[in-house]
């Protein structure tokens, strides 16, 4: 059955666009990330078990375009956000934010490392249970029109990004969207 847990945004007339939710793996955190259209910011809300929808925390308040967040639990509980930034500059890419208090709080907006410098975006995130790495799989813009599919991974039990990125598809054409699954011990 479906649960109704109530309105997730502010109900303030804004168009919100892009959620992505993730749960932790007991069911008693659930953690919706979207965009504004006006391409104001970058949003969190953390439903708990016996406590309903906590406050909304801004991820990234900007007048540059955000777009495309996803959001993952690691096996610790922390919260991970990842979307696109983009403002034409060398500070375009991957940003993410990380939540270690269920979404109490969040770290400032950082760019991802080996995801900046060009409009790299359409993130996928999964889980490596076994060793408690996030991994993400995204579009990296290469030139002109050209993407290429890149992964890379989080360490959850240091709360950081491994440096370097993994090429996994490397063509003249134009790969989007990729998609990342974890499955006993693979990725």
């Amino acid at each position: 059955t479906w649960t109704a847990m109530g309105q997730v945004d502010a109900n303030d007339g804004r168009y919100y666009y892009s959620p992505a939710i993730a749960g932790n793996a007991d069911g008693t955190s659930v953690t919706v990330v979207w965009a504004a259209a006006d391409a104001n910011g970058v949003f969190a809300r953390t439903w708990t078990a016996g406590s309903g929808w906590g406050t909304i925390r801004t991820l990234n308040g900007s007048t540059t375009y955000l777009d495309d967040p996803a959001v993952i639990y690691d096996n610790n509980g922390d919260i991970l956000a990842v979307w696109l930034y983009y403002d034409g500059t060398s500070a375009t890419g991957l940003r993410y934010a990380v939540s270690t208090n269920n979404g109490g709080s969040w770290s400032a907006a950082t760019s991802v490392p080996d995801a900046t410098g060009g409009t790299h975006r359409w993130q996928s995130l999964t889980l490596d249970t076994r060793n408690n790495h996030v991994w993400m799989a995204y579009a990296a813009a290469v030139s002109g029109a050209n993407r290429d599919i890149s992964a890379k991974y989080w360490n959850g039990n240091t709360n950081a990004w491994v440096a370097g990125a993994i090429a996994v598809a490397t063509t003249a054409e134009r790969e989007i969207r990729p998609v990342i699954n974890y499955v006993q011990g693979a990725t």
